[in-house]
């Protein structure tokens, strides 16, 4: 049965009216003072325990400054790593922010080509569809085992 637009604005308004006549509900008082509980034991916390945003300002520029000094250091790693491994290829320590990434990716790829040149072309051809093959044997697995976790623990409440 198809409801016209007319029908369909009288059914919603129906549907309105019904709700809004309902009696509010109370929570128990068991629910209510739990409740209470947790957010007083929330808003007790320290500000190192609650999220970034509700940080003192001072706090988080802190944090933000040493999240890039670690990336900074992280970067200079790879660049003194990179000297080490590759010495064909000098780098300058006056790189740029974008030569440093730049640096990073060639190193990244050259160690792949040195590692897939030498392990990868040792590892016999039907070991490789083996892995593969058992990889997706475990991934079906997975599928399977966390559906029958879901059915266990949700759907049959």
């Amino acid at each position: 049965m198809k409801l016209t637009p007319e029908d369909q604005a009288k059914l919603a308004q129906l549907i309105d009216q019904t709700c809004r006549e309902q009696p509010a509900l109370n929570a128990p008082r068991a629910l209510r003072s739990r409740v209470f509980a947790e957010l007083e034991r929330r808003a007790a916390l320290p500000w190192w325990r609650k999220s970034f945003v509700n940080w003192p300002l001072p706090m988080r520029i802190v944090f933000v400054l040493a999240a890039i000094g670690v990336v900074q250091a992280t970067l200079n790693m790879t660049l003194w790593f990179n000297d080490q491994l590759v010495v064909a290829q000098p780098v300058s320590r006056s790189l740029s922010w974008l030569q440093n990434i730049s640096a990073f990716i060639s190193f990244l790829q050259s160690l792949s080509d040195y590692l897939g040149a030498t392990l990868l072309h040792r590892i016999p051809v039907s070991m490789l569809y083996g892995a593969a093959f058992g990889v997706l044997i475990l991934y079906g697995l997975l599928l399977g085992l966390s559906a029958a976790a879901y059915r266990t623990l949700y759907a049959t409440r």
